[in-house]
Protein backbone atom coordinates (compact mmCIF):
# COMPACT_ATOMS: atom_id res chain seq x y z
CA UNK A 1 0.00 0.00 0.00
CA UNK A 2 1.45 3.16 -1.05
CA UNK A 3 1.74 5.98 2.04
CA UNK A 4 -0.30 8.68 0.04
CA UNK A 5 -3.22 5.86 -0.38
CA UNK A 6 -3.35 5.67 3.40
CA UNK A 7 -3.01 10.06 4.09
CA UNK A 8 -5.63 9.62 1.72
CA UNK A 9 -7.78 7.07 3.28
CA UNK A 10 -6.98 8.51 6.61
CA UNK A 11 -8.12 12.27 5.84
CA UNK A 12 -11.22 10.84 3.98
CA UNK A 13 -11.82 8.86 7.16
CA UNK A 14 -11.68 11.46 9.83
CA UNK A 15 -13.17 14.20 7.62
CA UNK A 16 -16.46 15.70 9.29
CA UNK A 17 -18.88 15.87 6.86
CA UNK A 18 -21.06 18.16 8.59
CA UNK A 19 -17.94 21.14 8.86
CA UNK A 20 -15.94 20.31 5.73
CA UNK A 21 -19.14 20.11 2.81
CA UNK A 22 -16.89 22.16 0.41
CA UNK A 23 -13.57 22.30 -0.67
CA UNK A 24 -12.92 25.89 0.90
CA UNK A 25 -13.55 23.98 3.87
CA UNK A 26 -11.04 21.57 3.66
CA UNK A 27 -7.67 23.59 4.90
CA UNK A 28 -9.42 24.06 7.98
CA UNK A 29 -10.90 20.91 8.53
CA UNK A 30 -7.22 19.35 7.76
CA UNK A 31 -6.15 21.65 10.52
CA UNK A 32 -8.90 20.87 12.73
CA UNK A 33 -7.54 16.99 12.61
CA UNK A 34 -4.05 17.94 13.07
CA UNK A 35 -4.68 19.72 15.91
CA UNK A 36 -7.06 17.12 17.25
CA UNK A 37 -3.98 14.23 16.42
CA UNK A 38 -6.22 12.41 14.41
CA UNK A 39 -4.21 12.97 11.16
CA UNK A 40 -0.43 12.94 11.82
CA UNK A 41 1.97 15.96 9.96
CA UNK A 42 3.41 13.18 7.68
CA UNK A 43 -0.57 11.97 6.79
CA UNK A 44 -1.77 15.42 6.06
CA UNK A 45 1.59 16.19 4.02
CA UNK A 46 1.01 13.13 1.62
CA UNK A 47 -3.11 13.19 1.34
CA UNK A 48 -4.10 14.33 -2.26
CA UNK A 49 -5.63 17.41 -1.22
CA UNK A 50 -6.93 18.61 -4.22
CA UNK A 51 -8.23 15.02 -5.30
CA UNK A 52 -10.03 15.51 -1.83
CA UNK A 53 -10.79 19.01 -2.47
CA UNK A 54 -12.24 18.20 -6.02
CA UNK A 55 -14.10 15.23 -3.78
CA UNK A 56 -15.84 17.80 -1.80
CA UNK A 57 -17.45 19.70 -4.79
CA UNK A 58 -19.14 16.45 -6.09
CA UNK A 59 -23.17 15.33 -5.70
CA UNK A 60 -21.77 12.46 -3.89
CA UNK A 61 -19.69 14.33 -0.97
CA UNK A 62 -23.00 16.25 -1.40
CA UNK A 63 -25.15 13.48 -0.12
CA UNK A 64 -22.42 12.12 2.18
CA UNK A 65 -22.82 15.72 3.83
CA UNK A 66 -26.33 15.86 3.94
CA UNK A 67 -26.30 11.83 5.53
CA UNK A 68 -24.00 13.30 8.07
CA UNK A 69 -26.30 16.21 9.33
CA UNK A 70 -29.12 14.09 9.61
CA UNK A 71 -26.89 12.08 11.39
CA UNK A 72 -26.01 14.90 13.88
CA UNK A 73 -29.55 15.69 14.51
CA UNK A 74 -30.47 12.02 15.51
CA UNK A 75 -32.92 11.23 12.35
CA UNK A 76 -33.71 7.34 13.11
CA UNK A 77 -32.38 5.29 10.69
CA UNK A 78 -29.57 7.13 9.48
CA UNK A 79 -26.28 5.94 9.16
CA UNK A 80 -22.86 7.00 7.65
CA UNK A 81 -20.11 4.37 8.27
CA UNK A 82 -16.53 4.61 7.41
CA UNK A 83 -13.77 2.21 6.75
CA UNK A 84 -15.73 -1.26 7.39
CA UNK A 85 -14.10 -4.61 7.06
CA UNK A 86 -16.23 -7.35 6.11
CA UNK A 87 -16.13 -11.10 5.44
CA UNK A 88 -18.04 -12.94 3.08
CA UNK A 89 -18.90 -15.80 1.67
CA UNK A 90 -20.97 -16.50 -1.52
CA UNK A 91 -20.45 -17.91 -4.99
CA UNK A 92 -18.76 -15.74 -7.42
CA UNK A 93 -22.34 -16.24 -9.79
CA UNK A 94 -25.44 -15.93 -8.19
CA UNK A 95 -27.15 -17.30 -11.15
CA UNK A 96 -25.00 -20.99 -11.15
CA UNK A 97 -23.94 -21.24 -7.44
CA UNK A 98 -21.76 -24.20 -6.77
CA UNK A 99 -24.28 -26.67 -4.57
CA UNK A 100 -22.21 -27.23 -1.43
CA UNK A 101 -21.89 -23.97 0.29
CA UNK A 102 -17.99 -24.91 1.31
CA UNK A 103 -17.18 -24.00 -2.22
CA UNK A 104 -18.23 -20.23 -1.97
CA UNK A 105 -15.30 -18.01 -2.06
CA UNK A 106 -14.56 -15.54 1.35
CA UNK A 107 -14.79 -12.26 -0.43
CA UNK A 108 -13.19 -9.54 2.03
CA UNK A 109 -13.10 -6.03 1.95
CA UNK A 110 -12.99 -2.52 3.82
CA UNK A 111 -15.90 -0.49 2.49
CA UNK A 112 -14.69 3.42 2.46
CA UNK A 113 -17.95 4.64 2.85
CA UNK A 114 -21.45 3.88 3.11
CA UNK A 115 -24.76 5.99 3.88
CA UNK A 116 -26.89 4.02 5.01
CA UNK A 117 -31.15 4.76 5.14
CA UNK A 118 -32.26 1.76 7.05
CA UNK A 119 -36.12 3.29 7.62
CA UNK A 120 -36.25 3.89 3.70
CA UNK A 121 -34.07 0.38 3.05
CA UNK A 122 -31.42 2.63 0.53
CA UNK A 123 -27.80 2.21 0.94
CA UNK A 124 -24.92 3.51 -1.33
CA UNK A 125 -21.13 2.51 -1.04
CA UNK A 126 -18.57 4.75 -2.17
CA UNK A 127 -14.80 3.70 -2.94
CA UNK A 128 -12.18 6.23 -3.12
CA UNK A 129 -9.49 5.41 -5.07
CA UNK A 130 -5.82 7.31 -5.62
CA UNK A 131 -4.57 5.51 -9.24
CA UNK A 132 -2.68 7.90 -11.28
CA UNK A 133 -4.35 10.02 -14.73
CA UNK A 134 -2.24 7.11 -16.80
CA UNK A 135 -3.54 3.88 -14.50
CA UNK A 136 -6.96 4.34 -13.47
CA UNK A 137 -8.62 3.47 -17.01
CA UNK A 138 -6.79 0.48 -17.21
CA UNK A 139 -7.58 -0.50 -13.45
CA UNK A 140 -11.23 0.42 -13.90
CA UNK A 141 -13.23 -2.80 -15.42
CA UNK A 142 -11.45 -4.50 -11.92
CA UNK A 143 -12.06 -1.72 -9.88
CA UNK A 144 -15.99 -2.64 -11.29
CA UNK A 145 -15.85 -6.05 -10.31
CA UNK A 146 -14.41 -5.55 -6.65
CA UNK A 147 -17.64 -2.95 -6.25
CA UNK A 148 -19.78 -5.83 -7.78
CA UNK A 149 -18.81 -8.01 -4.93
CA UNK A 150 -18.86 -5.35 -2.50
CA UNK A 151 -22.39 -4.53 -3.31
CA UNK A 152 -23.60 -8.34 -2.77
CA UNK A 153 -21.84 -8.41 0.26
CA UNK A 154 -23.30 -5.15 1.56
CA UNK A 155 -26.97 -6.25 0.48
CA UNK A 156 -26.62 -9.42 2.29
CA UNK A 157 -25.25 -7.89 5.37
CA UNK A 158 -28.00 -4.97 5.55
CA UNK A 159 -30.80 -7.82 3.75
CA UNK A 160 -31.73 -5.20 1.61
CA UNK A 161 -29.70 -4.23 -2.16
CA UNK A 162 -27.83 -1.63 -1.90
CA UNK A 163 -28.60 1.09 -4.86
CA UNK A 164 -25.52 2.26 -5.46
CA UNK A 165 -21.80 1.85 -5.76
CA UNK A 166 -19.67 4.76 -6.82
CA UNK A 167 -15.72 4.77 -7.43
CA UNK A 168 -14.26 7.97 -6.61
CA UNK A 169 -10.88 8.39 -8.67
CA UNK A 170 -9.64 11.35 -6.89
CA UNK A 171 -6.36 12.03 -8.67
CA UNK A 172 -8.09 11.87 -12.38
CA UNK A 173 -11.77 13.62 -11.01
CA UNK A 174 -13.76 10.95 -12.25
CA UNK A 175 -16.35 8.96 -11.35
CA UNK A 176 -18.08 5.89 -12.43
CA UNK A 177 -21.13 3.88 -11.01
CA UNK A 178 -20.31 0.51 -10.71
CA UNK A 179 -23.99 -1.43 -12.93
CA UNK A 180 -26.60 -3.16 -9.97
CA UNK A 181 -27.40 -6.29 -11.01
CA UNK A 182 -25.78 -8.74 -9.28
CA UNK A 183 -26.60 -7.14 -5.96
CA UNK A 184 -30.50 -7.34 -7.30
CA UNK A 185 -29.51 -10.97 -7.71
CA UNK A 186 -28.09 -11.45 -4.76
CA UNK A 187 -30.86 -9.84 -2.31
CA UNK A 188 -33.51 -12.33 -3.90
CA UNK A 189 -31.54 -15.81 -3.03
Amino acid sequence: RRKDEGAVDAALERLDFTHCDHPDRLPAEIERLLAARQLTPEEAKLADREGVAWFLSTPIAQRAADFARRRAAHEPGIHLRREIPFTWAAPLDPVAPPSDPADFPTIRGIIDLLLVDTRARTAELIDYKTDSLHTWQSALPNYQRQMRHYLRAASAILTFPVSTATLCFLTPHEIRAVPLEDAAASSTS
